[in-house]
């Protein structure tokens, strides 16, 4: 997985004056995924209104730019909106949906740094936080979670990247990336 044109802010984190977090912001969001080429459209919404999906990887290894975090393998994938072997979500109801990325950096392999090493959301580009795995000494291993519930039409994107403080090694042992259908809009449930 590459990234094209992924660009990485700097924001404050929401209830601390000084922490600050990467803000990815991906103008060519519907692009960056090479899985995508494979999904000829926008998912249709299940009958039965239930969408879900629970991805997993391992093993990532990059440096520099927020790169797309791609997903070798998904416990469920119920309504068939996630793309399998990418890192998109495409949703295919409108709705309210929660999603959570968390990822366990391991600075002790592969010269992966022992600086602070994100998961970050984005939704149809634009940011929508990051989990953090902190700071490390003596190549100890940290892990992060973030969770955000974000109202989505269908076609929307929800993907996640890996990014760090500046173009330090990263070395993701193990990531996830999980996402649900709380309730939709303008479409009843059964």
């Amino acid at each position: 997985m590459g990234w094209v044109g992924v660009a990485l802010l700097w924001s404050a984190s929401v209830g601390s004056a000084h922490a600050e977090e990467p803000r990815v912001e991906v103008p060519d969001y519907k692009t960056v995924d090479s899985a995508l080429s494979r999904t000829l459209a926008t998912p249709s919404c299940p009958a039965n209104g239930i969408v879900a999906f629970t991805a997993v990887g391992s093993g990532h290894v990059s440096q520099g730019a927020a790169t797309l975090l791609g997903y070798s393998g998904a416990y469920s994938n119920v309504g068939g909106a996630w793309t399998p072997g990418g890192g998109t979500f495409i949703a295919p109801c409108a709705g309210l949906y929660v999603f959570t990325v968390s990822l366990v950096n391991d600075p002790y392999y592969n010269g992966g740094t022992n600086d602070d090493v994100y998961s970050c959301l984005t939704q149809n580009g634009e940011s929508k936080g990051c989990a953090m795995a902190g700071q490390t000494r003596d190549g100890d291993r940290m892990t992060g979670t973030h969770t955000v519930a974000l109202v989505l039409e269908p076609g929307d994107y929800v993907q996640s990247f890996a990014s760090s403080d500046g173009s330090y090694k990263r070395n993701i042992l193990r990531y996830e990336f999980t996402g649900f259908l709380v309730k939709s809009i303008g479409t009843p449930n059964p």
